[in-house]
């Protein structure tokens, strides 16, 4: 699903750029909204735990496609002549399969950290397992609507959603786009 082309944005937030962007999340963004989308805790744990429910992932697709973008070669660090990068897209499900968040995920073919990525895992979950200290740097917050995505949450009305990147020693290994469904924040 091409959700990036397809999400319209109605407010957003460039966390890279802004100096006082504590004040306009603090502002903007609902409290019941922050624990998702600027937490650097597992987001798999957190909804698990609010929503008293297990969570699992249902994978869409993984396949490696041809990329040239300057901001995915940079933050990368992908050379000229290899612009391969492997897209993963998930849906976040609970037993009875409602979906309560869309996520897309770009890493290198080379990453070292390919072994330890499931199909059947959210990427956080393997890398606690593993015991592998990561970080996530969140790049934009924004609000919207996809008609795609309401199709699929089951609800009208707009969305919110995120970028980020993971890194692990100082070195980007994966960019993840989240868009999360409305009743992801029901019990909170």
């Amino acid at each position: 699903m091409n959700i990036n082309k397809t999400f319209i944005k109605i407010w957003s937030i460039d966390l890279d750029k802004s100096t006082n962007k504590y004040s306009i999340i603090n502002h903007f963004i609902p409290p019941e909204w922050q624990l998702y989308l600027v937490s650097d805790g597992s987001l798999t744990n957190n909804l698990r735990l609010i929503k008293e429910d297990y969570l699992s992932l249902t994978l869409i697709k993984q396949e490696k496609q041809l990329y040239y973008s300057l901001t995915f070669n940079e933050k990368l660090k992908i050379p000229d002549d290899n612009n391969i990068l492997i897209t993963r897209e998930i849906w976040l499900t609970n037993i009875i399969k409602t979906k309560f968040l869309f996520a897309k995920s770009y890493y290198k073919t080379n990453n070292i950290y390919m072994d330890l990525i499931s199909y059947k895992k959210p990427l956080g979950a393997s890398f606690v397992e593993s015991e592998i200290e990561i970080y996530r740097r969140i790049h934009s917050i924004y609000y919207g609507y996809s008609h795609i995505l309401e199709k699929e949450f089951k609800i009208r009305g707009p969305i919110w959603g995120r970028s980020y990147d993971i890194l692990c020693n100082n070195e980007i290994i994966f960019l993840i786009h989240e868009f999360f469904s409305p009743i992801s924040i029901d019990k909170i």
